[in-house]
């Protein structure tokens, strides 16, 4: 029996099982749409392969070290040392999960267990995390090389006193369904019968939690402006709706407008909800709307512009009257002006009229 298109995308992208469901039913069940989607999720995850051969100790090492560059966290550590000398000839260039079996079916020897407990202990520490991920979002591939060196080899001369090290390094970044096939030896349909019986709310919490780790795709869009029937930008609070059009050219951009339209009575805008709006200058707002899951779009306008929108009357009553109050005493203030200067003007008549009586006399 084939697997389900659930069963596939999990299996070819180590998705979470509620952040698949939700992609396949945005994508109307299109398994490579789902992927193309995935596809394009920041690869925000530092993956580094470490070989070391401690010379006077005849030990050897071999780590792999999983960080988030955005969140600056240490998400996986796996490490053996072992005197097993084979260790030192592992190619770095194999595929990743491969090094991590190696390592797993390489138990530390007692004796150097402490070396990599002890490594683990310094680079999940921030003081030397932050420096090993700004080094690895800097620095080109030569000088990150020589910075890795004297780095580590700093770190395992304090804990072993060893001197004489050769290492060997290897580093990308990845997103973090490449890091999910590495931490997950298997992903089962088990894992689907525990989210069944969930609540929406707490789905909608998993799908949450996984995308804002995992990071946005986000489509740049232009609202649909109309100075009549419009509502004032102003008004506009996170959760109201707008009705924007996609105006980004790219591939994946295209096929989720596609996609988005698809779901509405016409192709002349979508209905997307306010995730957060923000002012970039007295000029200029910046607008976040939330199309699904992970899929964002960003729309920049000016301050003073009407747009098309779903918002609550009552909101819109408000402001009609505090704008009507506003004019209202405008128009008050300008009346007394008027009025002041009416009366100084007919004193002064008057005034001029005395003194002419008074010089005929």
């Amino acid at each position: 029996m084939g697997k389900s298109s659930l069963q596939q995308l999990i299996d070819e992208t180590s998705v979470d099982p509620q952040l698949a469901k939700s992609m396949l039913i945005f994508t109307g069940g299109d398994v490579e749409g789902a992927k193309m989607i995935l596809s394009t999720f920041e690869k925000n995850i530092g993956c580094l392969l470490i070989k070391f051969s401690l010379q006077s100790t005849k030990a050897y090492g071999l780590s792999i070290i999983l960080f988030n560059l955005n969140q600056a966290k240490l998400e996986k550590f796996y490490c053996t040392v072992s005197e097993n000398q084979e260790i030192s000839s592992i190619d770095l260039l194999k595929d990743v999960k491969e090094i991590k079996q190696v390592i797993n079916y390489t138990p530390n020897n007692p004796e150097f267990a402490y070396i990599s407990t002890a490594l683990e202990t310094k680079i999940s520490s921030p003081q030397y995390l932050e420096k090993l991920i700004n080094a690895c979002k800097t620095k080109a591939t030569e000088s990150l090389n020589e910075y890795l060196i004297n780095f580590f080899g700093a770190i395992l001369n304090e804990i072993t006193t060893e001197s004489n090290i050769i290492f060997k390094f290897r580093y990308e970044t990845m997103d973090p369904f490449a890091m999910g096939k590495i931490i997950s030896d298997a992903i089962k349909d088990e894992n689907e019968k525990d989210t069944s019986t969930q609540s929406d709310n707490q789905k909608d919490s998993n799908i949450q939690a996984q995308t804002a780790s995992i990071g946005y795709i986000v489509l740049e869009c232009e609202p649909i402006y109309s100075p009549i029937k419009g509502i004032d930008v102003s008004l506009l609070q996170e959760g109201d709706y707008i009705k924007v059009k996609i105006s980004d050219d790219r591939e994946i951009a295209q096929y989720l407008g596609r996609l988005l339209e698809a779901s509405e009575d016409n192709n002349q805008y979508i209905n997307a909800k306010i995730n957060s709006k923000e002012m970039l200058d007295e000029n200029l707002f910046k607008i976040i709307v939330e199309f699904g899951p992970g899929i964002l779009g960003k729309i920049i306008c000016g301050i003073d512009v009407k747009i098309e929108a779903d918002i609550s009357g009552e909101r819109v009553e408000k402001a009609k009257q505090k704008s009507m109050q506003i004019k209202g005493k405008g128009t008050k203030k300008k009346s007394l002006g008027i009025n002041a200067i009416l009366i100084i003007i007919a004193g002064l008549i008057i005034i001029f009229m005395i003194m002419m009586v008074l010089m005929t006399i």
